[in-house]
């Protein structure tokens, strides 16, 4: 799986996924469902209303999208509700968002992410495919979106694309990173 962790601020990622949305992507949100028909997300103001209930989304685009993706169905607190079930159909640039929060009176930040894996299940054709090259031409333009507003940071281990506007706040004390350095 090639992934890109970042931590970017709201306006950060708003120029990353309006990027997305003006290449006539679409967006479906990871949530439980009420019918085997997901969101189809086409504007931001719509990704802000869905990005209240989560933070993982699927980006799709008519040029690469294989298969539906595949909605799986499950009971939960006796009701039926439908989920998009990973790699299956699509295939898609798995999107999950940076979130901030108040951890012991202290504003913390999460990092997000863009990701595709290798290959995906084509329910059509009833086997793993390779990713089609159209998706990671885009993903490597969203990556290099990321990196315009970012720079590159080694927090323990790991590799982390840090927004400036985000830096500039932890440099100035308003903003501490939510996650523990990996040794």
């Amino acid at each position: 799986m090639a992934e890109l962790e970042f931590i970017l601020s709201k306006v950060e990622e708003e120029t990353l996924l309006k990027t997305a949305l003006g290449s006539s992507c679409w967006f479906v949100p990871d949530i439980n469902y009420g019918t085997a028909k997901p969101a189809h997300v086409t504007t931001y103001e719509e990704f802000k209303k869905y990005r209240e209930r989560t933070r993982m989304f699927f980006i799709l685009h008519e040029s690469y999208i294989a298969a539906p993706l595949e909605m799986r169905e499950i009971l939960k607190d006796g009701q039926r509700v439908f989920f998009v079930m990973q790699r299956n159909g699509g295939p898609s640039i798995d999107f999950m968002s940076s979130v901030e929060f108040i951890e012991e009176g202290r504003t913390k930040i999460n990092p997000g992410s863009l990701a595709h894996h290798k290959t995906f299940w084509n329910p059509k054709t009833r086997r793993n495919e390779e990713t089609p090259g159209v998706l990671l031409k885009l993903y490597r333009e969203l990556s290099a979106v990321v990196k315009k507003v970012a720079t590159r940071h080694k927090v323990g281990v790991r590799t982390y694309w840090i927004g400036n506007a985000v830096h500039d706040r932890i440099k100035s004390g308003q903003l501490d990173l939510g996650i523990v350095p990996q040794r």
